[in-house]
């Protein structure tokens, strides 16, 4: 298991102005959070995410990243709650803790559905009518589409409704009759199933064995992230083959995922509003610039106030607190 220190120096190496004490007090705090707990393997439980931060170290991210990582399991995991992970790490780091728990994965095998069809030889149109019920979801129009392919074609009806849970849709896959080459495939996305959520104890998996919008020209498994209470994906990938098969040049295997921005705008916190400071008028200028240097916003009087009334002033001007007496006061 990386040490403290050695994790700070693997950041420091790349970004010299790296918060050391945030990162400190990160893996402090998961190590005692997490406490006695252990995972499955008998290791203690804070050692994933530590070996995570590490990992994260190798594409040189930044301190709220790695400090993300030594803290993605502490929300889910123990007592502690979002609102204490941003007094205690701030607003930004709190946000991408935050955003981490709620999401889930599914993975699928677009390759599994034609391996079936191909052993069925089953005819194009016949084929296309199946995929596009699959694609619909429709367990109805999956079982007519499929019906004249034979009695084998039940697989297809079998395979939509064990969709699900990653565990109960593994029991259900193994007990399908697939043909050999399918079955080679279902038994990939099982072991690799298993070995996510192993890793990932945290994470909510989950397995659609005939889903294949959107990536139909990969091979092996694919997965699909969301995020709860977003509407849609907010990323997919996989590996596949890039480039055509045709013109005598081999096609070249490649592994990747795709980012949907829009929805993962949508996934973030609306914005706490901002604090701004009433700074009465005639208050010296180098007191409003030392607030603003201790990231204060702020508001300066440039005519005395109405009644020598700042504090309605600064109610008026949309001030949250207001420079009194050589201190901050709300306003409110």
């Amino acid at each position: 298991m990386l040490r403290q220190y050695e994790l700070v120096e693997r950041v420091k190496a790349y970004d010299p102005a790296a918060n050391e004490d945030l990162i400190n007090r990160a893996y402090v705090y998961s190590v005692k959070v997490h406490g006695s707990q252990q995972r499955a393997s008998g290791d203690p439980y804070f050692a994933h995410p530590i070996e995570v931060a590490g990992i994260l170290t190798r594409y040189r991210l930044d301190t709220a990243t790695i400090v993300t990582a030594l803290l993605h399991d502490t929300v889910e995991d123990t007592a502690t709650t979002i609102d204490e992970i941003e007094k205690g790490f701030g607003g930004e780091v709190a946000k991408l803790v935050d955003g981490v728990t709620k999401l889930s994965v599914d993975l699928t095998v677009p390759a599994l559905v034609p391996q079936v069809l191909a052993a069925l030889d089953a005819p194009a149109r016949a084929a296309a009518a199946v995929r596009a019920a699959l694609d619909r979801k429709d367990a109805a129009g999956v079982d007519v589409a499929a019906a004249p392919l034979g009695q084998g074609a039940t697989v297809f009806g079998l395979l939509l409704r064990a969709a699900g849970a990653a565990e109960t849709a593994l029991d259900k896959l193994s007990r399908i009759p697939l043909p050999d080459a399918a079955r080679r495939e279902a038994e990939r996305l099982g072991a690799v199933a298993q070995a996510l959520t192993a890793a990932l104890p945290g994470t909510a998996f989950t397995i659609d064995p005939v889903e294949s919008r959107g990536l139909e020209y990969h091979m092996g498994v694919s997965f699909t992230i969301f995020r709860a209470g977003v509407r849609g994906e907010i990323g997919l990938g996989g590996r596949y083959l890039a480039g055509r098969a045709d013109g005598g040049r081999a096609q070249e295997p490649g592994t990747g995922f795709t980012l949907y921005l829009d929805p993962i705008l949508r996934a973030l916190p609306e914005p706490k509003p901002g604090e701004r400071v009433y700074v009465p008028f005639g208050t010296p200028a180098d007191i409003a610039a030392g607030l603003r240097e201790n990231n204060h916003r702020t508001v300066a009087g440039l005519e005395p106030e109405p009644k020598d009334d700042a504090l309605a002033e600064a109610r008026r001007l949309g001030c949250s607190h207001l420079w009194q007496a050589g201190k901050i006061v709300p306003v409110s």
